[in-house]
């Protein structure tokens, strides 16, 4: 009979009060021929009641590693703490937003082997029970995303690390996972992508947060390339875009000419914030409508 592999889970967690429970009782709960050794969860200058959730659930399993900062640094510095200190060579990073299926750890470790350095999964949008314009701008790009994942790995949140391949990222970008994909690949190992490992978002409602926030993945594009880091977002090749945009558009007409209108906006804001020089995104303005999962 096989060992166990040894896992650990890191979140860095920052004002998460309405889901951080439910999402570390979905890792607890997680089945498969592993052993999760500790969930090291890095509070982050919250302002709620985030850490006496945390606190209370450590007294109710032991593997939960309460790391507390009052003044918020950003999460890059939070997951640099996860990788030097979890115990394992195999890390979950995991928001404290993102609800993974039953079996998302199991569908990851599947697809880890000797040359591989990071492994995601597929992100699936929660919907309000009558969605507006923007959830469904977000659930049209999240499909977009795993269609191109599929052909060319895209890491979301909840992703596998071999620390082999990574154990530490700089700090001061506004994007961590396109980040951690670029200096992985550098190392010589492969990306993959495992769609059968589900993890469910629930997209802001807001058209303003949903734009922010993409604002300030666009600017760490930027921020990437200015920096010579060797990183092309499979999510922007425009052949795979204008593609995706003339097969879509035909079922979805408004929304898809909406979703692309506020990328290209956001794109552009992005673009705008680098060429001013803006020096700091690494701590984003919290989306607060995407908070408050349900249950799966």
């Amino acid at each position: 009979m096989k060992s166990k592999i040894k896992i650990s889970v890191g979140i860095p967690a920052c004002n998460e009060e309405k889901d951080i429970e439910q999402v570390i009782l979905a890792i607890i709960r997680q089945r498969g021929n592993f052993k999760l050794t500790e969930i090291i969860i890095v509070v982050d200058g919250c302002v709620d009641k985030t850490e006496e959730i945390v606190r209370g659930l450590n007294q109710k399993f032991r593997n939960i590693i309460l790391i507390s900062r009052k003044k918020r640094r950003g999460k890059n510095v939070a997951i640099n703490e996860i990788l030097a200190l979890s115990k394992t060579n195999l890390v979950i990073i995991a928001n404290a937003d993102n609800l993974p299926s039953k079996n998302s750890i199991s569908e990851l470790l599947k697809k880890m082997k000797d040359d591989v350095g990071l492994v995601g999964p597929q992100a699936i949008c929660q919907l309000s029970k009558k969605p507006n314009l923007t959830e469904k701008i977000n659930q049209i790009l999240w499909s977009w995303h795993h269609q191109i994942a599929l052909k060319n790995p895209k890491i979301v949140s909840f992703m596998l690390v071999n620390k082999t391949a990574i154990n530490k990222i700089t700090y001061d970008f506004p994007v961590d996972e396109p980040l951690i994909e670029a200096l992985v690949k550098k190392n010589g190992y492969r990306v993959v992508y495992a769609p059968k490992a589900k993890l469910f978002i629930k997209p802001p409602s807001l058209l303003s947060e949903h734009i922010s926030r993409r604002r300030s993945i666009h600017f760490g594009y930027f921020k990437m390339a200015k920096a010579n880091i060797d990183y092309s977002p499979p999510t922007m090749e425009r052949a795979v875009l204008i593609k995706l945009f003339l097969f879509q558009i035909r079922r979805q007409p408004m929304t898809v000419t909406f979703a692309a209108a506020t990328e290209i906006f956001s794109h552009f804001l992005g673009y705008y914030d680098h060429i001013r020089k803006k020096k700091n995104q690494a701590i984003w303005i919290q989306a607060t409508s995407s908070k408050g999962l349900k249950k799966c």
